[in-house]
């Protein structure tokens, strides 16, 4: 599918220059580095919230796939960034939106590991430090 824009491009704006406009509804801010603040924020919270999906491959996978350098995973793993789909869903009677990208992220059985439970018990207690601060003053 080949695309052809008659439109002459718009001139941008010089870096270091905020540029606020309302598109649609939602206002856009441009920084000096070119990345909107909003895009940014979004696309923090889809790489820390992506699905994690543990694959288990057998003993002959593992040695087809050893003999060209990169493990199952690794030959999964271009799969797992879609863009550019367009999937209704439904998520109850009323509310319903358009998947436009679906990212999911691969791990393998081998790499998965049980942490000391010190190290598990510091990770918490940090985690919920915000919380448990707030509850006691």
């Amino acid at each position: 599918q080949i695309s052809i824009s008659l439109e002459p491009k718009k001139k941008r704006a010089p870096r270091g220059t905020l540029i606020t406009s309302s598109t649609e509804g939602h206002n856009r801010s441009t920084m000096s580095g070119g990345m909107r603040p909003l895009t940014e924020y979004r696309r923090r919270v889809q790489a820390r919230f992506t699905p994690v999906v543990t694959v288990a491959a057998s003993p002959e996978v593992d040695a087809m796939c050893g003999a060209s350098g990169l493990s199952f995973v690794d030959m999964l793993r271009p799969f797992c960034d879609v863009r550019g789909i367009n999937v209704p869903i439904r998520t109850g009677a009323e509310f319903s939106y358009s998947l436009a990208d679906f990212q999911i992220r691969l791990h393998s059985c081998a790499e998965a590991r049980q942490p000391p439970s010190d190290v598990a018990d510091e990770h918490l207690n940090k985690a919920m430090a915000p919380w448990s601060a707030a509850t006691e003053g």
